[in-house]
Parts: C-alpha cells; structure tokens; sequence
C-alpha cells in the first residue's frame, strides 16, 4: 500500500530539518513522529544520499566545518580526498572547527582502513591550515584551539611514522 504524498512529505522534512539523524530529532522529541512515519530504509539512504551531496556542494563556502561535522556524525568516511583538498573557511572559529573535525574525520577514516601513509598526509594538511590560523588568531583563547589542533596532529603524525618504521622493517 502506497503512502500518502503528505506523509512522505512530512517525514522527508523531518529527516531533512535533523541532518538525517535520528539522534537531534531524540533531543526535541521529533523522533517519535518521524518513526510513527516508518520510512523504508531504501528511502532514508536515498535522502542520506541527497543530503550528503548538498553538505559536500557547501564545503566551498564559509562555514564548510558544518559539511565536516555532518560527515563525522554519519561516520561517512568516504570523501577524504575532498575534504583535504579544501580548506577551512569562514571566521577563525569556523576554521579552528573544520579543523578540530578534520581530525575527528581522520580518526574515523583511519578506523574505516584507510592507509596510515595516507592518515599521516592528511594531518601534515592539517597542521599546514593551523599554522597559517595560529599567525591569524588575535586572542588567547584561539590561539590556544589552533595550539590544541597543533600539537595533537604532531602527536597522531609521531605514532603513525613511529608504527610505520617498526613495520617497514618486518
């Protein structure tokens, strides 16, 4: 039996308005109406699928750490490429963000299999954005998130070339 428009309809905006996660919508209450919905699975990857494309189309824009937070939260480990291509963008803050998510994306990737030679490049992008944020932070608060940044990509780089030597020589 078909569903209504209407209420495809409603359940599309809920999952849309919440970023297609079940969680924000737990936080106002809105996740029991989006399961009285029963949206097929195939349906929900499809909206994911849409959703995902539009969070990527952004990452060319001020703000792009938003793009970085919605790929960590859905554990979409798939477009690291794209995301070390491009820089973080916006105010200080947004920037010290995109880049404090760029390494909780890392993580997720590096979980997800991909390469530690390839984890270790991604992070030296990182640290390369964090010194340009550390000449551009005015204040001590930012300059201590950029340091933060700084020194956790130097501690993540230091074990994977520390685990790399040791397993280059087997």
């Amino acid at each position: 039996m078909a569903r209504p428009n209407s209420t495809i309809r409603a359940a599309r905006d809920l999952f849309f308005n919440y970023d297609g996660s079940l969680f924000y919508m737990s936080r106002d209450g809105a996740d029991r109406e989006y399961q009285s919905y029963a949206v097929p699975g195939d349906q929900e990857r499809e909206w994911l699928r849409e959703l995902t494309a539009r969070h990527l189309a952004a990452l060319v824009k001020p703000g792009n750490w938003w793009t970085l937070n919605f790929l960590v939260h859905h554990r979409d480990t798939n477009h690291l490429a794209r995301v070390i291509a491009t820089p973080p963008l916006g105010e200080l803050w947004q920037r010290t963000a995109y880049l404090e998510l760029m390494l909780e994306y890392l993580s997720a990737c590096q979980s997800a299999g991909v390469s530690r030679a390839q984890i270790v490049s991604a992070l030296q992008v990182v640290q390369k954005h964090a010194m340009g944020l550390m000449t551009r932070s005015r204040s001590d608060t930012s300059r201590a998130r950029v340091a933060k940044v700084l020194e956790e990509a130097q501690r993540r780089i230091e074990k994977l070339h520390q685990y790399l030597s040791r397993h280059q020589k087997t």
